[in-house]
């Protein structure tokens, strides 16, 4: 009886160690990390796998292809247990109800800053943990330009000097996009939609049929008339043409993001980094902040081995490898101020532009703005067609396609 009264107290106390400190031993955990940035995970995996005894597996993914493959693989039971989403799909997640609240962040959110919590949060919920800020900066080749105007129109001035003498380009960026354009309307005061006191959006306040709208088209059509806008750099493959143009010395400045400084590195490109010119109103053009998060599928079986590769990843050291490989600056206050960042031409000007940007709207109706306005600024810098008819008609379709969505939702309940 003794023998046995010992045993059943080993027994017990052995089952209380293993309940005390939970084994993941061959859960495998499978993560979406966009295409490109895969390897930014490799030693923070390797070492999450050794601490927790399990198995992660990274895939590269299309970011915005993520969203949709969740829908359909996620019922399915074949989906992804974390997935890298985008502030503005990060909205249209919650809605269909694909990701579930990251319950470790409602403790830690004093960590990052402000605006990239709040841009992955829905009433007060915490829905993903940001991985990186991002925006819109100008480099420029100090073998060609010693001395970067830090306004538009000078710079544009530049720009039609060389093109008139050399043939070659000055400033580039992808005008048709109104990601890289929206910097120089929000500067002379436009806005999408109206943002409340509360930090919600009026939907029915609509800036971009504004005048200054209209102004800034007006100069983009006289800019591509003179030839100093490249129509090359319009559409999917102006990405490719656009840095090609300046990782050749065919263009002395563009304007783009930490995305990008890889491939004029690998170029040989003597460049430097600085915030955006001013625009004629003597303000800084406040282009989108991009915001990127983490969120965990609603679907996933291991959500609290999720929630700890999500803490992980982000430890100092950890966000700080990721940047050394991806030149994303992780949206960790502790970084931010740290002597790496301090040190680092890129990410200086990101963090400074940072604070003079937009903060891109992570509502739904996002989704019918974003090809409206490319067809308003391609017509308007292609074609002769009155701006002002376009913005008119731009509005309408967004408003039509905004009530289009929302009675097809009416149905479905």
């Amino acid at each position: 009886m003794k023998n046995f009264k010992t045993l059943l107290s080993i027994m017990v106390g052995a089952a209380f160690a293993f309940s005390a400190a939970p084994s993941y031993a061959k859960d495998k955990l499978v993560i979406w990390e966009e295409s490109g940035k895969a390897r930014s995970l490799d030693e923070i995996v390797k070492k999450f796998e050794e601490m927790y005894d399990c198995e992660v597996e990274v895939s590269a993914e299309l970011m915005y292809s993520q969203k949709a493959k969740l829908k359909e693989l996620g019922p399915r039971g074949l989906g992804p247990d974390i997935v890298l989403l985008p502030s503005d799909v990060i909205a249209v997640a919650i809605k269909e109800d694909l990701i579930t609240p990251v319950k470790f962040m409602q403790a830690e959110a004093d960590k990052y800053l402000p605006m990239a919590v709040q841009a992955l949060s829905h009433n007060g919920v915490f829905y993903a943990v940001p991985k990186s800020v991002e925006c819109l900066v100008l480099f420029y080749n100090k073998d060609i330009i010693k001395d970067v105007p830090d306004n538009l129109e000078e710079l544009m001035e530049l720009s039609y000097e060389r093109k008139r003498t050399t043939g070659n380009y000055g400033l580039i960026s992808r005008w048709d996009d109104f990601y890289y354009s929206y910097g120089v309307f929000s500067a002379l005061g436009a806005y999408v939609f109206k943002v409340l006191n509360d930090g919600s959006y009026d939907i029915e306040n609509y800036g971009l049929d504004k005048p200054v709208v209209a102004k800034v088209l007006n100069d983009l059509r006289k800019y591509y008339k003179q030839g100093i806008i490249d129509p090359g750099s319009f559409g999917l493959e102006g990405f490719v043409r656009s840095d090609s143009l300046f990782t050749t010395g065919n263009a002395f400045a563009i304007i783009s993001g930490p995305w990008a400084a890889d491939t004029y590195k690998n170029a040989g490109v003597n460049f430097g980094v600085k915030v955006l010119p001013r625009t004629s109103n003597g303000q800084i053009m406040r282009p989108f902040v991009g915001i990127k998060g983490y969120a965990i599928s609603r679907w996933t079986e291991k959500h609290d081995l999720a929630e700890k590769f999500l803490q992980f990843a982000n430890e100092y050291e950890n966000a700080l490898s990721r940047y050394h490989i991806t030149n994303e600056i992780p949206p960790t206050i502790e970084l931010l101020n740290s002597p790496e960042l301090n040190n680092d031409e890129m990410a200086q000007a990101m963090a400074q532009q940072v604070t003079m940007c937009s903060e891109l709207p992570s509502i739904t109706e996002m989704a019918f703005v974003w090809p409206a306005m490319h067809d308003v600024l391609y017509d308007a810098m292609t074609t002769t067609k009155s701006i002002e008819s376009l913005l008119k008609i731009a509005k309408e379709r967004i408003y039509s396609d905004i009530e289009r969505a929302n009675n097809s939702d009416a149905k479905k309940k």
